[in-house]
């Protein structure tokens, strides 16, 4: 799914710079973002969420779901699995995924296919995951949010216009992800619906 460059009042999103793929030479990126040190701005903390858990458990993803759904092999599954950079338990001998680390899968495919190296993806996980709060929380997005990173500090937004004027006044190349069209994938019908049941204790 390709995410469009978000609109403000509804108008043509204009790019200030070398911002596409073909002149630029990356897909998505632009001519960079605010320098300093690693930093997360969230100015709508709390609204970028995934699904609770329901009466038939917590929403379980297996390699073979994730690999479909992001786009990538499952070598690249497990080498990401072995650098650290998402690890999911081991249950039955099989990787078990839950919702919010499927979301961090596609965000990293997202990146790798925009350039942005391993290393860089990994402090953006970081901080990704502490503007996105404690997991399990229900998903709340009526309108798309964004995610502007240069590697080095991180940027959500549900307002285009913020979103653009952050990629305008940019001094080192950044990247556009629409996270909310990854969480779509994650909480479509179409996704797989498996379910961790909790085990009941006998004693």
């Amino acid at each position: 799914m390709v995410c469009p460059l978000p609109t403000a009042q509804g108008g043509e999103a204009r790019r200030k710079g070398d911002w596409s793929a073909d002149e630029s030479g990356e897909n998505g990126r632009s001519p960079g973002s605010r320098s300093g040190p690693p930093a997360v701005e969230h100015p709508r903390k709390g609204r970028v969420m995934l699904p609770e858990k329901g009466a038939l458990g917590e929403r379980v993803f297996l390699s073979g779901d994730v690999v479909r759904m992001a786009g990538v092999s499952q070598r690249q599954l497990q080498w990401w699995d072995e650098r650290r950079l998402v690890s999911p338990p081991i249950e039955n001998h099989r990787r078990v995924y839950t919702s919010e680390q499927v979301l961090e899968i596609l965000a990293v495919a997202a990146l790798r296919r925009k350039g942005l190296s391993l290393k860089k993806i990994r402090k953006v996980l970081r901080l990704l995951r502490r503007e996105l709060g404690q997991p399990g929380r229900a998903l709340v997005a009526k309108s798309k949010s964004y995610l502007v990173t240069d590697g080095n500090s991180v940027f959500v937004d549900d307002q285009p216009e913020a979103v653009l004027n952050r990629m305008a006044e940019a001094k080192h190349p950044t990247y556009l992800v629409c996270l909310t069209d990854l969480m779509t994938r994650i909480t479509s019908k179409k996704a797989p619906q498996r379910y961790r049941t909790p085990q009941l204790q006998l004693f």
